[in-house]
């Protein structure tokens, strides 16, 4: 029997916890633990870190880094940091500034001359904040940076440059061109010697293969039930070695990697005081350079995340209270922001986040599946200690996959995934009444599924 203490009633102390005993704080840090844990039972899978000053506070290991080996994540797994890579082009261009070799105002076809003129007033601070006024396009897929440019030169703007921000990848392309050109080296490879090792992340490196042994290997929904994908599949997902996305995505590392850059920031180690500065100010909305500056429970915070089809990560540094939080998933089922949410509301805020499970025991049944005008409910038994339900939409050919634990204490499966893009869970419940069972979905649907 596996039993669960799901409450999550943890409030660390940060800056003042001197004011918890060492037996308290070792007490809330468990329970942090054990509730993650609980979410691992339901599909979480990565690395989550959280470090205030120089004492980590958690650092777990989640899931497997590859389910058909049974190999499990660790602390020293790597994974693809997808759009937390911005950041660190961010820094590199601003290296360059420091040695006088660019100017972050002045216009791009300064670097790029090949650009065409409707391209001049382009700079690279817009370029840094999204501003730029270019239209980007997927079609846009070259590996030679010289038919990369002639593509950027057939793109649209749809407004003045520094007027309106629009989420741009191959915007940060053209900045790791900049980087190529004035380096005379490979943004690849100015990236590594003068970022990533120059800020301590001794084990990262920029991808230079869609495939990877020594990266967590991702999965697009529950890792138990979806097959796995790398960086190069599906039809829409634009792979790593591809300019359009060159710099605004390609750094992988582990979960000390990132401490150590997210450190970097914080003294005079990789960049000057007047560069941290700018590449922390606010310039339109929330956005900096390559990251995103705004407050949350009272605490001002730089942050950034990414997203792909098969893996998420996020990184914060809270800096009035010297806490930095770290995510690595590699899936995509929809866990970064939700716990993120949880871990910063149990640090910040003190509110209890209860999970609607208390003792959970192997299944003892199977199911076979219901089909109605709308859904099809598939619920199957996937190992000793779980059962599966797959909700398909057939109308719209969407589907998605919920681990059920038995709970003994109610008499009930259920059942919990993370509302993509918002701070709660979606909550399924499966109660046995009489010879069938019933089936409710978050939504208040109920459906009867018949037993073998």
């Amino acid at each position: 029997m596996l039993r669960v203490c799901l409450s999550i009633g943890l409030v660390l102390l940060l800056l003042g916890y001197t004011a918890h005993s060492e037996a308290e704080q070792k007490q809330e840090i468990e329970e942090l633990s054990q509730s993650l844990q609980v979410l691992e039972a339901f599909g979480f899978s990565g690395v989550v870190s959280i470090k205030a000053k120089d004492q980590v506070l958690l650092q777990e290991a989640y899931g497997y880094a590859n389910v058909k080996t049974r190999t499990s994540n660790t602390i020293d797994t790597k994974f693809p940091l997808l759009s937390m890579t911005k950041p660190m082009l961010a820094a590199g261009i601003l290296l360059l500034e420091e040695q006088g070799k660019v100017e972050l105002n002045a216009s791009i076809s300064d670097y790029v001359p090949s650009l065409h003129s409707d391209k001049i007033p382009i700079t690279l601070h817009h370029l840094l904040t999204h501003t730029s006024g270019l239209v980007p396009n997927k079609k846009v897929r070259q590996k030679d940076i010289n038919e990369f440019l002639k593509q950027v030169n057939d793109l649209d703007r749809d407004s003045m440059s520094g007027i309106k921000r629009r989420y741009c990848n191959m915007c940060y392309s053209l900045v790791a061109a900049v980087l190529e050109i004035i380096s005379e080296i490979s943004w690849r490879d100015s990236m590594e010697q003068w970022v990533l090792k120059a800020s301590g992340m001794e084990n990262a490196r920029i991808m230079r293969a869609a495939r990877s042994s020594d990266i967590a290997t991702g999965y697009r929904d529950h890792p138990l039930v979806s097959q796995p994908m790398v960086m190069s599949d599906g039809p829409d997902y634009i792979n790593e070695m591809w300019w359009s996305v060159a710099g605004a995505r390609g750094v992988a590392a582990d979960v000390n990697d990132v401490l150590h850059w997210l450190e970097s920031l914080q003294s005079d180690r990789l960049l000057s005081a007047e560069s941290r500065q700018k590449m922390f100010t606010r310039y339109i909305g929330d956005q900096g350079y390559g990251w995103h500056i705004d407050e949350s429970n009272g605490q001002k915070r730089y942050w950034k995340g990414g997203g792909a089809p098969m893996y998420e990560t996020q990184m914060v540094i809270y800096p009035d209270t010297d806490i930095k939080v770290v995510l690595l998933l590699n899936n995509n089922m929809g866990w970064r922001v939700p716990v993120w949410r949880l871990i910063e509301n149990s640090l910040f805020s003190g509110d209890i986040a209860q999970l609607p499970t208390d003792e959970l025991k192997e299944p003892t049944v199977s199911f076979t599946k219901l089909v109605n005008e709308s859904e099809t409910v598939a619920l199957t038994v996937m190992d000793s200690s779980s059962v599966t339900v797959k909700i398909e939409q057939l109308n719209n050919e969407e589907s998605h996959t919920v681990n059920l634990l038995f709970d003994a204490e109610h008499d009930r499966y259920l059942g919990l995934r993370p509302r993509s893009g918002e701070s709660g869970f979606a909550i399924y419940q499966l109660r046995r009444e009489g010879d069938e069972f019933g089936l409710t979905l978050p939504s208040g649907e109920s459906y009867q599924l018949i037993e073998h």
